[in-house]
């Protein structure tokens, strides 16, 4: 009985000193991307709405470049398992050629196609020419995005993540700093300058902790310079194989945004508005704790594998469900009791009372998160990027979509069909996903 209590916290120990500079990292790193809402907030609705359209589209991009090469985390974690560190030194190359130029030209091709995806979304809620504009300075942040994606999946991948932490601190400071000099003397192209340089910072800071602080304790050489101008074929195979799903996945996911902002785009800006500021404040930061565990639990889960111990794997991917749905229950309690009252704060009273009807809405998708966590971690070490993928591309584009404009357009429930959408989402990908993975814990050689 003593071992059955405790194997739960053993897990707990292993998981927390790589989930916790993730998630701290990635709050702050929330805090960059929102940082164009809460500084336009005090702007007109429109010049609010139509920034968060620009970033929205510059967003999809940046996931797709952190989708592509991040997978190499599992790469690494695995060549470390089965004490292949010159593999993992490999694969973390591969990852930062295919994190420079992947950004680069993700760069290149949102110049041409931004302004016509923003032109399809344009309505009465957004300025199309301000919003256009705002995305062609937002974009050179692009490349650095891909070095920055790369050097996080190494750190993450040697179980090193404190450097995550401080590069999201750096980058915060600088972005904030900058945005808000520039927005008081330039105005909101400030805030995108500062978005820029907020992600310089960030890849300089990760490139210094992988390059001066890292490669003694884990074993694992410092990253070359030259892996942006070539790289072995076969790493690069290797890592695209496992990236264009999770690339197509990252897309899709982060796509919800601009749906959203077409669907609300012929409705008041108020709503429009409100929608980014409620995903920012609730399911954004619940997804981003909880994600913290599951890069955690994917590295734990991938050396398990690695090394072909199974009952390890097991036990992780169990007690990982045991952690997310316990974090996920206070959040929502907590969310609930405190969220309009905080709200009150700092947003407009037309943000607040748009979004007061769909709080409990906005929460209800925080206990579908805590169980997609664990059983996506756990057939990302798999090496399996694929299921994650269709499952993302069906939820949202064969349901979230259709469902979406159903309740949005026909119905007409506005701000509340989005959420309700949102919920289902989250139900289709998890049954997904989950079948998947028991059927291949069903099958124990599919697994390595």
């Amino acid at each position: 009985m003593t071992v059955a209590v405790g194997a739960p916290f053993r897990t707990v120990r292993e998981l927390w000193p790589i989930a916790w500079p993730v998630i701290l990292s990635g709050l702050v790193a929330l805090f960059i991307n929102g940082n164009d809402a809460f500084l336009l907030v005090g702007s007109s609705d429109k010049v609010l709405a139509s920034a968060v359209a620009a970033s929205a589209v510059q967003f999809v991009a940046a996931m797709v470049v952190t989708g592509l090469v991040g997978s190499s985390q599992v790469l690494i974690s695995r060549a470390i398992g089965s004490g292949r560190r010159d593999r993992a030194a490999r694969r973390a190359d591969a990852g930062l050629w295919l994190g420079m130029w992947g950004g680069t030209g993700a760069g290149v091709l949102l110049v041409f196609a931004g302004p016509v995806l923003l032109w399809l979304l344009s309505g009465p809620a957004i300025d199309g020419d301000f919003a256009r504009a705002y995305l062609t300075v937002t974009v050179a942040a692009l490349p650095f995005v891909g070095l920055g994606s790369a050097l996080r999946a190494r750190l993450a991948g040697l179980a090193q993540a404190r450097g995550l932490l401080f590069a999201s601190i750096a980058a915060a400071a600088v972005d904030v700093a900058v945005a808000v000099v520039l927005n008081h003397m330039i105005g909101p192209f400030g805030v995108a300058i500062g978005t820029v340089a907020g992600s310089i910072a960030n890849a300089l800071v990760l490139a210094w902790f992988a390059v001066r602080r890292l490669p003694a304790p884990t074993g694992v050489r410092a990253p070359r310079a030259t892996a942006v101008f070539g790289v072995s074929r076969g790493d690069l195979r290797d890592l695209l194989a496992l990236g264009w799903p999770e690339a197509i996945l990252y897309g899709a996911s982060s796509g919800a945004a601009v749906v959203v902002a077409w669907l609300l785009s012929d409705g008041p800006a108020a709503d429009l508005a409100a929608s980014r500021i409620l995903e920012l404040t609730t399911s954004s930061i619940a997804w981003i704790v909880l994600t913290g565990i599951g890069t955690a639990a994917t590295t734990l889960l991938g050396r398990s594998l690695g090394g072909g111990d199974l009952p390890a794997f097991r036990r992780i991917l169990r007690h990982t469900l045991i952690v997310t749905l316990s974090v996920a229950a206070g959040i929502v309690v907590l969310g609930l009791l405190l969220y309009i009252p905080i709200l009150g704060l700092f947003a407009p009273s037309s943000v607040r009372e748009a979004s007061v009807p769909v709080v409990w809405l906005a929460f209800a998708q925080v206990p579908l998160m805590a169980l997609h966590v664990p059983v996506t971690a756990a057939v990302r070490a798999m090496k399996d990027t694929r299921t994650p993928m269709i499952a993302s591309l069906i939820a949202e584009y064969a349901v979230f979509l259709p469902l979406g404009w159903v309740l949005t357009r026909v119905i007409v429930l506005g701000l509340t069909g989005v959420f309700i959408a949102h919920v289902v989402f989250w139900v289709v990908s998890v049954l997904i996903v989950g079948i998947r993975l028991i059927g291949r814990i069903r099958t124990p050689h599919t697994l390595v």
